[in-house]
């Protein structure tokens, strides 16, 4: 809330020119709290056939208020070429996908979730929010192209790979893709590695070919991002390679330029991190968009009689001293 000078009245008498009585109007006038919005939409591909198989649409929405939920929105996607457009639903907050389960329930989440290729990689696609009060936020975004790694070998995304092994995962050049994200949870871990209920989460992201690498150590590179004080002597037993017996759900995805500005992977400030916004008009926030692939990859022996194929994926095995 600001006060606002609106100016003076002068009541002037036919008489007296000049010697009226004035006075100052001062009036309340309430701001509308800003509205900041993150929206991501996320294609899933198949590594093997480059199949789009899911389509998956999160938009955040919160208020700088004491009230900071903002319900009632309408939130679409469209892409500009086709015209083809996708609404989101607002979601309750007993089902909020858009943060963690520990997270405080702040803010709003919309989501929507197809099948299919409702969009496709290297579509122009546009945020279009119009809030309950009229207000409206807006945004662009080209989506990186299609992503899978290099020689994919998977059986029903699938694979095994060498108990303390170490692999490159690599991958050919991404068009308007600006930096990765991958991201990994840990199944089977020994107790006096990992204490807690659910799998190891483990995530890293790095800035993009043709700059910087277009490739991925497994699980090295899961282990060079930020991670958790309870889960360092995990990640200490994971420079040398996966622990025979452990699953690991692997997620890698190539971002747009607007999710690189805002997360500002690899680089270093000095003052903290300066997201930089992607969303205008009655608000601000980030609209980013994503090609990922996805498999499951098990630590098990040659010898093991386990029906998978052996992981392939354009990488190499290495060492844990190389």
């Amino acid at each position: 809330m600001r006060r606002s000078f609106r100016g003076s009245r002068c009541a002037i008498p036919a008489l007296l020119p000049l010697l009226g009585a004035c006075f100052l109007d001062w009036t309340e006038v309430r701001e509308p709290a800003l509205v900041i919005a993150n929206a991501t939409v996320v294609l899933t591909v198949d590594p093997m056939d480059s199949t789009v198989r899911s389509t998956d649409v999160l938009a955040f929405l919160v208020r700088d208020s004491a009230d900071d939920r903002v319900t009632g929105a309408s939130v679409r996607i469209v892409d500009r070429s086709s015209g083809r457009s996708l609404r989101l639903e607002e979601l309750p907050d007993t089902r909020d996908p858009c943060r963690p389960e520990d997270a405080a329930p702040v803010g709003t989440c919309y989501a929507a979730s197809v099948a299919s290729a409702h969009f496709a990689p290297l579509a122009e696609l546009s945020l279009q929010v119009a809030l309950s009060d009229g207000r409206q936020l807006f945004g662009t975004s080209t989506m990186p192209g299609l992503f899978t790694p290099s020689r994919p070998s998977l059986m029903d995304g699938r694979c095994r790979a060498d108990p303390e092994t170490n692999y490159r995962i690599r991958w050919g050049p991404i068009r308007n893709a600006w930096a990765h994200i991958a991201e990994a949870h840990f199944k089977g871990l020994r107790h006096n590695l990992w204490e807690g209920q659910d799998p190891l989460y483990l995530s890293n992201a790095w800035m993009a070919a043709p700059s910087y690498r277009a490739e991925m150590g497994f699980p090295r590179t899961l282990i060079e991002g930020e991670v958790p004080f309870d889960a360092r002597k995990a990640a200490r037993r994971l420079e040398s390679g996966l622990p025979w017996g452990v699953t690991v759900d692997l997620a890698v995805a190539a971002i747009d330029r607007n999710w690189a500005n805002w997360i500002r992977p690899g680089q270093v400030h000095v003052a903290g991190e300066v997201p930089v916004p992607s969303v205008f008009g009655d608000g601000t926030g980030m609209f980013g968009t994503a090609v990922r692939w996805t498999a499951t990859i098990e630590s098990r022996d040659v010898e093991d009689e386990t029906g998978l194929v052996d992981c392939d994926m354009g990488g190499v095995s290495y060492g844990p001293d190389q």
